[in-house]
């Protein structure tokens, strides 16, 4: 296998960058940090090419599957809509006014939309979790109707006590929640990090399962 090939040619360069970029933020030297911004440039620079590879990926997969389907199972909405806002991002960056007609006319009427039915499909999720077959779903099922009836309208016109317990549920039990999330989260970024840094984590390299 030739040497430009060896998954330990990109190991070592993910490495090196993450030394590099962990330096600057805790080393105030200017090599590094000139070091840093030029990885950062080169880091914008490539993320632009994958943006334009990754559009023209889509294309060419859009462009295959209709050219496979029959006269009347096409859609050429979603790959004419992609043209079209590639058209007037690109080539008519000065007009403000078309990016907001198709903004406006277009996006924001299918945005709504998709809500609309995302909010149906919490309905029917709500009315699942709801159900209570253990001390913990009654819990859930108190905080959760605590929360709607506080957010609601017709909360305090049925209990003006209900606006205390549900930004309660809000500000402590939910804060406390997505604290832990967060924690996690964290957590996770920053040992996946050292397993990088460490030549554990693999998969960018294209190995299969990703580390040892």
């Amino acid at each position: 296998m030739s040497l430009i090939r060896r998954r330990e040619i990109s190991l070592a360069l993910a490495a090196i960058g993450g030394i590099i970029m962990i330096s600057d933020y805790f080393i105030n030297v200017k090599a590094i940090k000139d070091i840093a911004a030029m990885l950062q440039s080169w880091g914008v620079i490539l993320a632009i090419f994958c943006i334009f590879l990754s559009t023209g990926n889509l294309v060419i997969y859009h462009v295959q599957r209709l050219s496979r389907q029959t006269k009347e199972e096409r859609g050429w909405s979603g790959l004419v809509l992609l043209v079209m806002s590639l058209f007037v991002g690109t080539y008519l960056a000065g007009r403000q006014d078309l990016f907001n007609i198709l903004f406006n006319a277009i996006y924001l009427p299918i945005n709504q939309a998709i809500y609309g039915i995302i909010g149906f499909f919490l309905i029917t999720a709500s009315y699942r979790a709801f159900k209570v077959r253990s001390l913990e779903a009654s819990l859930l099922l108190v905080s959760g109707c605590a929360v709607i009836l506080k957010n609601a309208p017709i909360g305090s016109w049925l209990w003006e006590g209900v606006i205390p317990i549900g930004t309660w549920f809000n500000e402590v039990g939910g804060l406390g929640g997505n604290r832990g999330f967060v924690i996690a989260a964290a957590l996770g970024a920053f040992s996946i990090g050292i397993r990088v840094l460490m030549g554990l984590q693999k998969g960018f390299a294209g190995e299969a399962g990703g580390g040892e």
